[in-house]
């Protein structure tokens, strides 16, 4: 994330209109300075953090990072786990599997799959109670068959409700 937030953050403020107040990283830093009372409730250490990077990712740490991400999330992980079970997707619980299926560049779709009436607001901001999904993952250019579970899995549950208004 270090790595690639500046650069792909870059890439689309460079191509904003000049009616927009920032066009790089650097200058939403100095953005949420300014405005510091509104813009940095939550401070902006990963902003700072990024920005320290080049930005173009040539860094070798990054390049290691990268290779030793894919190698463990693709060959060891996700594709593994499809060819040693011979399974068409993985099915991942609540927020599960995001992590996984970036790192191996894979897609993931998510699907409602219940509602929790009670639950708590754990440290961190985890929360128990309300919505919740399942995700789908599998192999690179494996869409049309995860897009084909999830639809199977929610015309079956039905667990999709409109919210509240």
């Amino acid at each position: 994330m270090r790595y690639e937030f500046k650069k792909y953050l870059n890439d689309y403020l460079s191509d904003l209109s000049e009616s927009v107040p920032v066009h790089s990283l650097q200058e939403v830093i100095a953005y949420n300075m300014k405005h510091s009372n509104r813009a940095l409730k939550y401070g902006q250490d990963v902003l700072i953090w990024s920005e320290e990077t080049s930005g173009t990712l040539t860094e070798e740490e990054y390049l290691n990072s990268l290779a030793k991400d894919r190698l463990h999330s693709r060959e060891l992980g996700i594709d593994h786990v499809l060819s040693e079970h011979q399974l068409d997707a993985l099915l991942f619980p609540g927020d599960e599997g995001y992590d996984l299926a970036a790192r191996a560049g894979y897609p993931i779709i998510t699907v409602p799959a219940g509602f929790a009436e009670t639950g708590v607001i754990a440290p961190g901001g985890y929360i128990t109670k309300g919505p919740f999904g399942v995700n789908f993952s599998g192999p690179a250019y494996s869409e049309p068959t995860l897009i084909k579970l999830a639809y199977g899995f929610e015309q079956a549950t039905k667990y999709r409700f409109p919210p509240e208004i």
